[in-house]
């Protein structure tokens, strides 16, 4: 449910920024093309061997850990990013004033920036989701 929800207030956000064209017998000169962030985190410098046993077994939860935080920065826990993007998509859905939308998105951003290690965590099968729906519904009501 929360997935869905996020992607229709991040569509609606990409309409309502897309709907800002030029006024009629105006040209818009601003670059299309430009590659606005060029991270590769593919290759970040993170040494594999910092994660590695004595039997060559790489720790990937750990490696994957390390090269986000080398990317993105310091790291939040779970339930500070489950807290905080609930509070901002709250605060997104009370609002029609494009000006406070914006200065939420831009918050969101920043809040990504620092919650991207739950995006790592597994969720593919039932049990998986349904645990996580769990940690994130016990984070919810022990913010209140």
């Amino acid at each position: 449910m929360r997935k869905v929800l996020y992607a229709a207030i991040i569509g609606v956000v990409a309409i309502l920024a897309s709907c800002k064209g030029s006024a009629e017998g105006e040209t818009n000169d601003t670059d299309t093309t430009a590659i606005v962030d060029t991270t590769d985190t593919t290759t970040a410098n993170v040494d594999s061997s910092l994660f590695m046993d004595d039997s060559g077994y790489v720790d990937e939860s750990l490696e994957t850990e390390n090269i986000i935080e080398a990317t993105y920065g310091k790291q939040w826990d779970f339930c500070d990013c489950v807290v905080k993007n609930d509070s901002v998509e709250q605060a997104f859905l009370a609002t029609e004033d494009e000006d406070e939308q914006n200065r939420i998105m831009d918050r969101w951003d920043e809040i990504d920036k620092h919650c991207k290690t739950i995006l790592t965590t597994p969720n593919t099968t039932p049990e998986e989701r349904e645990k996580h729906e769990r940690r994130v519904r016990k984070c919810l009501r022990d913010a209140k």
